[in-house]
């Protein structure tokens, strides 16, 4: 399946600094009847992302999500109050892009459309008008340039937005941008809380406070901790290094929910390359990406019940309805009790934590065994190196077996095994791995907010 997120893009054409863009956009929420609140007193969320040399700042909220009216209004109602023109950017399944442009009196002038899109919009897709969008495009961008990457066939949507992004002055990166992917670490994001000036009307619930409140009451006996992040990761540190993690994931709705989500649930260790929960579940979705259902069918095998899976396999609700939504997570907290926490509760050693990632098939390879011992080709979030550092005996007897004869393998296959089986025996090699995991554990530790 691919991607679906959607954001807004602000036109910066004098190129403000970013401390002088949150002040004017500050100041014009105050005038709309917000002022500025915090991450826990809050009616309105928005990541911003800036790049340089970039004539649009973009925008992010967790109440944005692909098809929903809620981003549409936000960007009229933005071009309005920034008295500037905005383009809400929607990409649907990796498939195709809607390129919505608005004016600065909050009219919506245009939409452009990239990819894919027949099977959803039909044949009749009206083209771009060249008047609204000739006049965003850059210096040295021509219209016929715009229409023939507008008009591109690609794999993923994604690919050619990325390249039309320089023909209107857009950074390639932040055309992509959604509020999971804004990275607090990063100078070039920013998050601004709001709330109503009046404090008569009721704060509506959100689902990451709701999520905060129904989770954070059930896991923090149990020794899960809230990370300091802007992103909703609880986390439970077992003997100084392994991780068990909970999380949540937004997901598609289906009619007549309007709203969905989905619990997610892993295992990390210090020993890995680098561990960043600064970041959205987007940018960790490689190793953190097991959800209730796949505790619930990963370890009874064949065994499980399809229909059940598609029951519990993501949750809806009614975002208007707040006990609906509180229901929802009600009801996907008695399942990660049920199929998740047990799973977890048992990975409490690292041999138990290889046989959980062996099991989830999750990232645990030796690629990055190299002999010349340069571990700079080792991806951030392999823990393949974990099977030295707890001389994982079910690999290293399967490698002793080949290297001593006991199992005959081809010839190059054998040259490779001999290579490996240094890392677990000669005393050089295995110091080596030791050294370099420990160093990584120091850098994890220091890194991680709790």
């Amino acid at each position: 399946m691919g991607n679906f997120f959607t954001s807004i893009q602000i036109h910066n054409p004098e190129q403000l600094s970013k401390e002088q863009f949150i002040e004017l956009f500050c100041n014009k929420m105050k005038e709309n009847g917000f002022v500025v609140g915090n991450e826990d007193d809050h009616e309105i969320s928005y990541a911003l992302a800036f790049a340089d040399n970039s004539n649009w700042v973009a925008v992010g909220s967790e109440s944005y999500e692909a098809g929903n009216t809620a981003v549409q209004k936000d960007a009229g109602n933005i071009a309005k109050m920034l008295n500037a023109c905005c383009i809400n950017v929607t990409v649907v399944d990796s498939d195709f892009a809607m390129l919505d442009m608005y004016s600065n009196t909050g009219r919506k002038l245009d939409t452009a459309v990239m990819g894919r899109a027949d099977d959803y919009l039909g044949d009749d897709i009206p083209a771009p008008k060249r008047n609204v969008w000739s006049a965003i495009l850059s210096e040295n961008s021509i219209w016929e340039r715009f229409r023939e990457v507008q008009q591109g066939d690609y794999v993923f949507v994604e690919d050619g937005l990325s390249e039309l992004a320089p023909l209107i002055n857009m950074d390639g990166r932040n055309i992509l941008f959604e509020f999971a992917d804004a990275n607090e670490s990063d100078e070039n994001n920013c998050f601004l809380y709001f709330k109503k000036a009046s404090t008569k009307k009721t704060k509506k619930l959100t689902l990451n406070a709701a999520f905060k409140q129904v989770f954070g009451e059930a896991l923090e006996p149990l020794g899960f901790v809230k990370i300091k992040s802007k992103h909703p990761y609880y986390v439970r540190v077992v003997n100084e290094e392994i991780l068990h993690i909970i999380t949540y994931k937004t997901e598609q709705p289906s009619y007549p929910e309007d709203k969905a989500f989905n619990i997610l649930g892993g295992v990390a260790t210090v020993y890995r390359k680098k561990i960043d929960l600064s970041v959205g579940i987007k940018n960790n979705y490689n190793w953190l990406r097991s959800s209730v259902d796949d505790f619930y069918t990963i370890p009874l095998g064949e065994d499980h019940d399809s229909y059940y899976r598609q029951t519990i396999s993501r949750f809806y609700y009614f975002s208007e309805i707040e006990k609906s939504m509180l229901s929802a997570l009600n009801d996907s907290l008695e399942l990660v009790k049920k199929y998740m926490l047990p799973v977890l509760n048992c990975v409490d050693t690292l041999e138990k934590s290889i046989d959980f990632f062996e099991k989830f098939t999750l990232p645990i390879d030796t690629n990055a065994y190299n002999t010349d011992l340069c571990f700079d080709g080792d991806s951030d979030y392999n823990e393949g190196f974990l099977c030295i550092k707890a001389d994982y005996q079910k690999l290293k007897e399967k490698w002793r077996r080949i290297v001593e004869g006991e199992n005959k393998i081809l010839p190059e296959t054998l040259k490779i095994v001999n290579e490996l089986y240094k890392f677990f025996v000669d005393p050089v090699f295995n110091k080596a791995v030791l050294d370099e995991l420990e160093g990584r554990k120091e850098s994890n530790i220091k890194t991680l907010k709790f």
